[in-house]
């Protein structure tokens, strides 16, 4: 196969080398005048529409600078054979052509927005909450809200319950949702679990009556389907991954193109590959190339079922020649990549004489540990860890790595002296704020941060509209039954923060213009929107900052009210509650403000100072267990699964591969019957914590802070522990140890 695969570490330029490859073919391709229009062509998929738009835009930026004013001038009108699109819009232009072929819906029957996904939901929800009368589905709900009371300890409402059980089933699409009825039926029917079922029993976290209502919101999903002629995003990359296993012909004829650009190839899933090699080997049969460009270290989404060793796999297929190591970096600081790279080369080895020194040699965990060690090893090589450097500092200085080691007891307090004295330092040095990014791993520890550092101005790089205190409010008070112009006592919490406001009198004024506006006859749409821009302009005056938010919501609003002119005010707060409430806003850098990000959100980002106020995760640690009811689809060898189990599948033979089942499994280390399942599982998690840390050590330019508070007990060790790491490459006078 005529194949490329480029390894491209942190900060190697991979864009820009992207971008000179699909130059380069653009331009061999209008060379070569191919006789078939369907057999010419450059396309690049990348895995965001912001990658796209950037790498054609380096595209243009490269022909300009070879003064291809021809080449130019065809790109920009369209003429010229280049085609930029992420993973999931090609799918969609796949499905959009094989639709009429199949029977099956397209276009405008088609849902691929958030916003139209969540008002699905709502529908499949109320037709399901209007069929209460019947019995049978009275009594599933009413089980499954008291099975979700014993293990939360909460309660829910009942629409709450079915919206999340059908976003689930959204989530998961229809061919893994079709698995997991067959499973809930086996559960269903398994009274005394054998010696053989029992484990897979325990590992497959699923309840009767969880068994039971989902196949009532699996009928109804159907019925919405058929009733609405509706298609999801998840639906037509099922049935694109059908006719990739069933009809693979029709993908091949879906390559209109001679040279195809796979970016970020370690963030591609199984299915997606599925899709992709039928494409892959009519490329082949015609001399086209292939070129996969990623970072298998960068590997981070495994949740989102990312698999980076399908890229190793292409690795080894490829000739010597075709494997090219980006190795400079251009982004960060020499510290900083001396740093690295001592680390990330040094951490096999670190961990190779740790199990050297271990007397228990048949432990399980250390036998997990040594295949763990394996698998490090060839991602964390030389070859695709060490870096040379291109650049110069901008602030010179004595130190660019910091670390910072907390005692176990060590109290907030001293955490936060610890960030204040850095964040001093920093001001002292010139660096502006939005110069310096936090990165966290989880969501809560933002909130600890902003607890620990209240008198700075940290902002959220991405939240939703629904945590802006001045829109959210306005919502909510407009749900009441009337506004007040001054109420003795507040009704809500809303109007308790509305009372605290020095303007409060004028926001009334201005939210009774609203009602007003939607009760009058006639109103143009345009005096609604109107009404709504004057509560924006009335809180902006004391909160400034929230503008982006409005920003937002008004143009969303604007939309729907031009398109539903005759809507009233309940229609719009509904809209508000299932569409528009959870959209998530970007925020662009802010001057004078401080970003707070999870390292997640972080990857193909850079800031001239990165700070980790909460590096204390742990590598040898695997999650994925039925304690903490967190599933992930693994897949089995069809030969392990047990003969019962094996029958409740074989209605779904069809969805599967011929060797292998997907299954969604919690798994345990005290299961000796799935022990190698479980291993996989762990090494998976156990890669995610340390290309956690590497994407996020790579992110700074010039300086990296890294505090970590020490945790203490039976199996936190040195080795288990970042800080320990880092103290094998970073001596106490601040300098790094070579390997």
């Amino acid at each position: 196969m005529p194949l490329r695969v480029v390894l491209a570490s942190a900060g190697s330029g991979k864009t820009e080398s992207l971008a000179t490859y699909a130059l380069s073919a653009l331009q061999e391709t209008l060379g070569a005048r191919p006789t078939s229009a369907s057999q010419e062509g450059v396309f690049a998929i990348t895995f965001t529409r912001n990658a796209a738009a950037e790498l054609r835009e380096r595209i243009l930026q490269k022909a300009y600078k070879q003064n291809n004013s021809e080449l130019l001038r065809q790109i920009i009108l369209g003429q010229a054979p280049l085609f930029t699109s992420t993973i999931d819009a090609f799918i969609r232009e796949v499905y959009y052509r094989l639709a009429p072929i199949l029977g099956l819906p397209a276009y405008a029957s088609l849902i691929v927005e958030n916003q139209d996904t969540a008002e699905a939901t709502y529908n499949i929800v109320e037709a399901m909450l209007a069929r209460l009368s019947e019995p049978r589905l009275l009594r599933v709900l009413q089980r499954a809200l008291q099975t979700h009371l014993q293990e939360k300890g909460r309660r829910i409402f009942p629409e709450q319950l079915l919206q999340k059980a059908v976003e689930a089933q959204l989530e998961e699409g229809p061919l893994r949702s079709r698995i997991r009825l067959a499973l809930y039926e086996w559960v269903s029917q398994l009274k005394t679990p054998s010696s053989e079922e029992l484990p897979w029993y325990e590992a497959l976290p699923l309840h009767r009556s969880e068994a039971a209502l989902a196949k009532w919101v699996y009928q109804a999903m159907q019925a919405y389907r058929e009733s609405a002629r509706k298609y999801f995003l998840s639906d037509m990359q099922a049935v694109v991954q059908l006719v990739a296993r069933n009809a693979a012909f029709l993908l091949s004829e879906q390559a209109y193109f001679s040279q195809l650009f796979v970016d970020e190839a370690q963030d591609t899933s199984p299915a997606q590959w599925e899709i992709l090699n039928p494409i892959f080997e009519e490329l082949q049969s015609r001399g086209g190339w292939i070129t996969l460009i990623g970072d298998p270290k960068q590997s981070i989404y495994a949740w989102r079922d990312a698999d980076f060793r399908q890229l190793l796999r292409f690795t080894e297929k490829a000739d010597e020649q075709n494997i090219i190591f980006l190795d400079t970096n251009y982004r960060s600081h020499e510290f900083i990549v001396e740093f690295n790279n001592n680390l990330y080369t040094r951490l096999p080895y670190i961990l190779s004489d740790s199990l050297k020194k271990s007397r228990k040699k048949e432990e399980p965990s250390l036998r997990r540990r040594r295949l763990l060690l394996n698998e490090l090893q060839k991602l964390y090589d030389c070859r695709t860890v060490c870096q040379k450097v291109q650049r110069s500092p901008k602030y010179p200085d004595d130190y660019y790595v910091e670390i910072v080691r907390l005692d176990a007891k060590a109290e907030e307090t001293e955490l936060q002296d610890k960030l204040e004295n850095i964040l001093m330092r920093l001001k002292h040095k010139g660096i502006p704020p939005e110069k310096t990014a936090f990165l966290v791993r989880k969501n809560e520890e933002i909130l600890t941060l902003f607890r620990l550092l209240p008198t700075y101005n940290l902002q959220v790089q991405s939240v939703k509209l629904e945590t802006c205190t001045t829109l959210a409010a306005t919502m909510a008070l407009l749900e009441l039954p009337n506004v007040q112009a001054a109420p003795t006592s507040p009704r809500s919490v809303e109007e308790f923060f509305l009372l605290q406001q020095p303007s409060y009198l004028e926001i009334y004024q201005a939210l009774s213009e609203v009602k007003s506006s939607f009760t009058q006859r006639p109103t143009s749409y345009l005096e609604k929107w109107g009404a709504f821009q004057k509560v924006r302009d009335t809180w902006l005056k004391n909160y400034p900052k929230h503008k982006p938010f409005w920003e937002v919501f008004l143009s969303e609003l604007y939309n729907f009210l031009a398109k539903h002119p005759f809507n009233g005010l309940t229609e719009v707060l509904r809209w508000w509650r299932i569409r528009i409430r959870k959209i998530v806003l970007n925020l662009p850098p802010t001057e004078g403000v401080y970003p707070v990000l999870t390292i997640h959100k972080a990857k193909g980002l850079a800031w001239d100072v990165v700070i980790l106020p909460f590096a204390s995760w742990l590598l040898f640690r695997a999650s994925n267990s039925p304690k903490n009811k967190n599933p992930t689809w693994q897949r089995i060898p069809k030969a392990l699964v047990p003969t019962s189990l094996a029958q409740a599948l074989q209605g779904v033979k069809d969805l599967a591969s011929e060797a292998t089942w997907e299954l969604p499994l919690a798994l345990s280390s005290n299961t000796p019957a799935l022990d190698a399942l479980y291993t996989e599982a762990y090494i998976t998690e156990a890669i995610q914590n340390v290309n956690l840390h590497y994407v996020a050590t790579t992110r700074p330019r010039e300086f990296l802070f890294l505090i970590a508070k020490e945790p203490r007990g039976p199996g936190y060790k040195d080795l288990n522990t970042w800080a320990g790491f880092w103290t094998q490459v970073y001596k106490p006078d601040g300098t790094v140890s070579c390997k």
